[in-house]
């Protein structure tokens, strides 16, 4: 079903965000056909929209399931699955597998929703096209929520020494293990569930916290996830977006895990090229600060979102 603007609802220029003490936000989905292709959406709460752009490329929703989803008491939160993950469809080519196109799926949402600027939200990869829609549509934005990411390709490639640095040997001759079998080259979604569930634990300050991260990946996401990768890296390329952050003058907030294998650097450079923004460290936290100190990120989230104006 095309997504309904009337299950959003906003307020007047001059109204803030309504807090909602409701402990259950109503949850509503369906798709947004976009030419050949058909976003999967879901909304969680009410009030003003939160778009949230999941991490990858190439994964889906579900790894930011329950945690961001909670964030629906306070605020309306809309997640949807990328081109060719989860459970939206449609083709996987260079020709709608780019970043262009990504950040065009954004300002398609935001006519969808009814209103004239979003509060836009990403983690790591989605934190970077967040940016990219930043820097094109500037005067759509009421405010932007940047968690765990960077603004260039160089310190996206930060992540990897710093990840097997924290990995165990154990766990690396595991990971070797299974991208050797045949079920990891045929994509299987068990094998690769199991993969990420191992690979992700230098994620985290405290690895044993992997736990309670949803690495659930559905046949979509499997059998495409490494083509939308190298899909997506392939628009962006050597890609620095520090000089031109400054054309973004909403309301902006940072966030970054102290013990992140991304460098602080990351979060400390946007900090300094995006003129109206702050950044909020979370000491105790890896790459995924909503999981670690959850009742940080939501409180710090919720208490941003209610100082913005409308």
């Amino acid at each position: 079903m095309p997504l309904s603007l009337t299950a959003f609802q906003h307020h007047n220029k001059e109204d803030t965000m309504i807090i909602s003490c409701d402990t259950t936000p109503k949850v509503e989905d369906g798709y947004i056909n976009i030419g050949k292709s058909s976003l999967y959406y879901k909304t969680i709460g009410k009030g003003e929209p939160l778009i949230v752009l999941h991490g990858g490329p190439g994964f889906d929703h579900q790894g930011l399931m329950p945690y961001i989803g909670n964030l629906g008491k306070y605020c309306k939160v809309v997640l949807y699955d990328q081109r060719g993950s989860g459970m939206s469809t449609g083709p996987v080519d260079a020709a709608s597998i780019n970043v262009d196109r990504f950040v065009e799926d954004i300002e398609i949402i935001r006519k969808q929703l009814g209103v004239e600027k979003i509060n836009l939200s990403g983690i790591s990869w989605g934190g970077a096209l967040a940016i990219f829609y930043g820097i094109k549509y500037p005067d759509r934005l009421n405010s932007l929520i940047l968690f765990s990411t960077a603004a260039s390709q160089e310190m996206f490639f930060k992540i990897f020494p710093a990840m097997n640095k924290k990995r165990t040997k154990e766990d690396s001759e595991l990971i070797e293990g299974i991208k050797n079998s045949d079920g990891f080259k045929d994509n299987e979604p068990k094998v690769l569930e199991e993969f990420f569930s191992i690979f992700c634990k230098a994620y985290f300050a405290d690895q044993s916290l992997v736990s309670k991260l949803d690495v659930t990946i559905n046949e979509n996401t499997a059998k495409n996830h490494w083509a939308i990768d190298n899909f997506i890296m392939a628009s962006i390329g050597n890609f620095d977006l520090h000089n031109q952050l400054n054309v973004i003058d909403c309301p902006t907030l940072i966030m970054h895990g102290r013990q992140d294998p991304m460098p602080l650097e990351a979060a400390v450079q946007i900090n300094e090229n995006i003129p109206n923004s702050e950044l909020v460290v979370f000491e105790n936290s890896g790459h995924f600060i909503f999981i670690e100190e959850e009742e940080k990120f939501n409180s710090t989230v919720s208490d941003f979102l209610s100082k913005i104006k409308y």
